[in-house]
């Protein structure tokens, strides 16, 4: 039976292509003479989605995982708290992406600029926190015993 950990190292592939979604938008204009326009609709889309489907990744490791992990490993404490302040930081930079893709396609436009710095610097924070993150959930894998792992089961059950 596949736990929260199993769960959130899974949802990790998801995440990615919906991140290399945004990216093919971004090349579309960057490198093959597609207009803002043009991509507006599969951006603001893709974004929108990204941006629900990290904040229920996000509120599982703080609500439920996180305080867990704390308490039975608490020698992943330091690393813990700056996966989460690293929440903060890309949490700040998908809303941004999402508000400046929540306008029509000419204003859209006009804000181009703004969106390709924005999704420059989401970018690399996500990717450099996955990275950081499944390394984390791989060593607190290793480190529960099977009566922890069913505590966390139990855990969890909060959150349905």
């Amino acid at each position: 039976m596949a736990d929260l950990l199993d769960q959130l190292e899974h949802d990790h592939a998801p995440l990615t292509a919906s991140l290399e979604e945004l990216a093919e938008h971004v090349r579309a204009v960057q490198q093959e003479g597609r207009t803002p326009a043009d991509v507006h609709g599969g951006f603001s889309e893709t974004v929108e989605e990204f941006r629900d489907d990290l904040l229920e990744h996000f509120g599982r490791e703080e609500e439920c995982l996180f305080p867990f992990l704390v308490e039975a490993l608490p020698e992943l404490a330091d690393e813990i708290a700056a996966l989460e302040a690293g929440h903060d930081q890309i949490c700040g930079g998908v809303v941004r992406l999402a508000h400046l893709a929540d306008r029509d396609p000419r204003a859209f436009t006009g804000v181009w600029v703004q969106v390709l710095h924005t999704f420059e610097r989401f970018d690399a924070a996500y990717r450099e926190h996955a990275r950081v993150e499944r390394a984390l959930l791989q060593r607190a894998v290793r480190s529960l015993n099977s009566e922890q792992r069913a505590a966390l089961r139990r855990a969890e059950q909060g959150l349905i």
